[in-house]
Parts: C-alpha cells; sequence; structure tokens
C-alpha cells in the first residue's frame, strides 16, 4: 500500500504535533488581552497561510479541513474522523 508522492504530499499527510494544546491540526489558540479566539492556518509549499480566526473552535477547525482538501486534495489529513 505505497503511492508515490513528493515530499511536501507525503508532509500534507503527518498528524499535528505533540505539543498542540487545541487538539486539531492547523489550528491553535489566541489570546488577547480583552478575547480569545482560535486561529486557522495552513503551510502550503513552504509558505504560511492564515486561513482566518474565528471564535468556535469548531469554526476554525472547518477552515483548516476545507483548506487542506483544496491544497492536498487525497494526501489530506483532516480533522475530521473520516480522513
Amino acid at each position: 500500500n505505497i503511492r508515490l508522492c513528493t515530499v511536501s504530499q507525503n508532509m500534507a499527510n503527518v498528524i499535528g504535533h505533540k505539543n498542540n494544546t487545541s487538539g486539531f491540526k492547523g489550528v491553535h489558540k489566541v489570546t488577547r488581552r480583552y478575547h480569545t479566539a482560535w486561529r486557522a492556518e495552513i503551510t502550503v509549499q513552504g509558505k504560511r497561510h492564515i486561513l482566518g480566526q474565528r471564535k468556535n473552535i469548531e469554526d476554525a477547525v472547518r477552515l483548516y479541513d476545507d483548506a487542506a482538501r483544496k491544497y492536498f486534495v487525497e494526501f489530506a489529513k483532516t480533522n475530521s474522523p473520516a480522513s
């Protein structure tokens, strides 16, 4: 069950870092003085893209998952259980 892919495609298919505090790939907490939000970001070909900030973690996760499917197609590792 080995498929040919580039290093970039292979890296798109990894799980999140072990020190991830949100529990979701591509999502982290942003705390400012008077508000807290969740930021979704993705790295594509070495460039980081900030997808946006949301008050709700589920919305930020959805942002990341949609972008991962768009950029990495079949190599996407999303946060949804189906992937």
